[in-house]
């Protein structure tokens, strides 16, 4: 199978977005699921009702029929980063979106991040201390999305959700608990006990992982995923040596040669074996990008 990608991913898609917003921008806001395309688009939320002043959690939930996916926040050499758009009640405001780690996506020569199958976006939303128990709030989005296959296909929806305000504890959204626990469980974490440090030359990006002395594991795997476009070949091997203070991560840089970042930032995703059992730790990090 070979994607169709527009040779220049700097500036890809602009016509397509163009005709898919011309296509959009007669949806109202729906409280349901809404199928476009080849993707289930919903706004969730992780409890059924909310209080004054306590935040909660609401994700963009997306189902990719098979053989298509979406992108991850950096999306690789294809395709383009979900986004959300909000309209809020007064007083109320979204946070960021929490990325679910992403895996590669392979389309021979290129290389993209995303994601396939059921997963969720979620943004932690936070209400003012004045909004009214007894009363029922309405959030809404306008979600919009890359989803590829065989092709890269913009997609986007209207979406809303309705929350009772309570004076009580909040309740439990059962409907959707899984959903959010299997995020968590997954989701990428800043972990003190990996000291990761980078250095980049004039061909290859150096990342180093420091071993914790009391970590008899061995690190079997190690993926790194980059926040920052461009920095990297994404088609690249990635090799794993190890030296006297841990585990050393040899990329080849982009070939197009755009100008690094001053901090290096993204995920690593560890697999380590030991005494019958492999764990799977998936570190966020931020260090100082060694420019020397």
């Amino acid at each position: 199978m070979k994607l169709q990608v527009l040779e220049n991913h700097n500036i890809r898609f602009s016509i397509l977005y163009i005709l898919a917003a011309l296509l959009l921008s007669g949806n109202s806001a729906q409280a349901k699921p809404v199928q476009a395309g080849h993707v289930e688009a919903e706004l969730i939320s992780e409890i059924s009702s909310i209080a004054p002043g306590e935040p909660f959690w609401v994700a963009l939930r997306l189902r990719m029929d098979d053989d298509w996916h979406i992108n991850w926040q950096n999306p690789g050499d294809f395709g383009l980063a979900p986004t959300i758009t909000w309209q809020l009640p007064e007083g109320f405001t979204a946070g960021e979106i929490e990325w679910p780690v992403p895996h590669r996506l392979i389309f021979s020569p290129f290389v993209g991040y995303g994601y396939e199958g059921e997963k969720i976006l979620p943004v932690k939303i936070s209400p003012p201390k004045s909004v009214l128990p007894g009363t029922e709030i309405r959030i809404e989005a306008a979600a919009d999305w890359v989803v590829c296959g065989e092709v890269c296909i913009p997609g986007g929806a209207k979406l809303s959700l309705e929350l009772e305000v309570t004076k009580g504890s909040p309740l439990p959204n059962k409907n959707w608990a899984k959903l959010f626990e299997r995020f968590r469980k997954d989701a990428p974490q800043q972990d003190s006990s990996y000291r990761v440090s980078s250095k980049l030359t004039k061909k290859t990006l150096f990342i180093s992982v420091a071993r914790n002395l009391s970590d008899k594991m061995q690190i079997d795997s190690l993926i790194f995923y980059p926040k920052f476009n461009g920095l990297i070949n994404n088609a690249a091997a990635q090799q794993l040596s190890k030296d006297e203070s841990g585990y050393v991560l040899e990329i080849e840089r982009d070939p197009l040669g755009v100008t690094p970042p001053e901090r290096l930032k993204g995920i690593l995703v560890l697999r380590k074996n030991g005494d019958s059992k492999t764990i799977k730790t998936n570190i966020k990090f931020d260090v100082l990008l060694d420019k020397n």
